[in-house]
């Protein structure tokens, strides 16, 4: 009977104490300070000052490309509210009167990366502008289609990705070596 006793207490004991635990906790004032940093990010301003970061996010090879720009003065004085409504599609990574980043993405591959398409004979090899989905021309490389299995062909029509232009060189004479 007593260590039934003891155990009931121990047990009325501890929960008395996860009561009292529990009970501190919901009634503490916030430590991490998270409820305060909200609502000063939303009271900040964009000063001439502060520093403006472009990401941009390449979806398809998975890069971000960071830029570090002056701040546009149609920006100055905006908060964070005001600043997302006249960006569109670009998103709010970070804001704070000391420092501004906005990140765009883009369903294309880095301007770090080459892509080689088969068009008329030829070996067209683009590369994205920066900041842009937009691809230019960098240099036609001749080859000769005739040589080309069905894959290849299916896979330049689609574009075939290269690191380097000397990767895409490479590539070419490979295939012209085969004529």
């Amino acid at each position: 009977m007593k260590k039934k006793r003891k155990w009931l207490l121990l047990l009325l004991l501890f929960l008395l104490s996860a009561a009292a635990g529990l009970y501190a906790a919901a009634h503490s004032p916030e430590i991490s300070g998270e409820a305060e940093a909200v609502q000063a990010a939303d009271s900040e301003y964009i000063a001439l000052t502060s520093r403006l970061t472009i990401c941009s996010e390449y979806q398809l090879c998975g890069h971000v490309l960071e830029e570090e720009v002056e701040m546009p003065a149609a920006y100055v004085g905006l908060d964070k509210q005001q600043l997302r409504s006249q960006l569109g599609e670009i998103s709010i990574s970070k804001f704070s009167a000391q420092e501004v980043v906005l990140t765009r993405r883009f369903h294309c591959y880095c301007p770090e990366h080459l892509v080689a398409y088969l068009e008329e004979g030829t070996l067209g090899i683009y590369r994205t502008v920066a900041g842009s989905d937009e691809a230019e021309l960098e240099e036609r490389l001749a080859v000769s289609a005739e040589n080309l299995s069905a894959a290849e062909r299916r896979a330049l029509r689609q574009g075939k990705v290269f690191s380097s232009m000397q990767a895409v060189r490479e590539y070419a004479r490979a295939l012209r070596d085969r004529e």
